[in-house]
């Protein structure tokens, strides 16, 4: 959904189809030179949508579901996720290389971030 990747002997050409995307983005941002063995994120959204995509490298994700169920993805270079509000997010490892890239449905607000997986289990059980 909405990211395409082009590779030829020109290099490669990433393309993301905002009309694709379940939301309007609001904000951008990017993840890049994240030392080994560090993760990020560890955390949910009240309100906000992201979509999460690989612009290079790879990177591995879990996400848990409300009502607990895991899901763990290795995101590679065009390839991307729909990460819904009440979902919680670990990026657990990142290649050497890796860039990722997220677009948000709303602009940053630390208010609707849910920064405990105690509250993130009470709230979406």
């Amino acid at each position: 959904m909405g990211s395409t990747l082009h590779v030829d002997s020109r290099g490669n050409l990433g393309v993301f189809e905002f009309q694709d995307l379940p939301f309007t983005p609001v904000r951008f941002f990017w993840i890049f030179g994240t030392p080994d063995g560090q993760g990020r994120a560890g955390h949910g959204h009240r309100i906000c949508s992201q979509f999460i995509f690989s612009q290079q490298g790879e990177i591995d994700i879990a996400v848990t579901k409300p009502g607990g169920q895991l899901l763990k993805i290795t995101l590679g270079p065009g390839d991307s996720f729909h990460l819904p509000p009440m979902h919680w997010l670990d990026l657990v490892s990142f290649s050497r290389d890796s860039v990722l890239g997220v677009l948000a449905s709303h602009a940053y607000d630390r208010d609707e971030y849910i920064e405990s997986k105690l509250e993130f289990e009470q709230l979406t059980s």
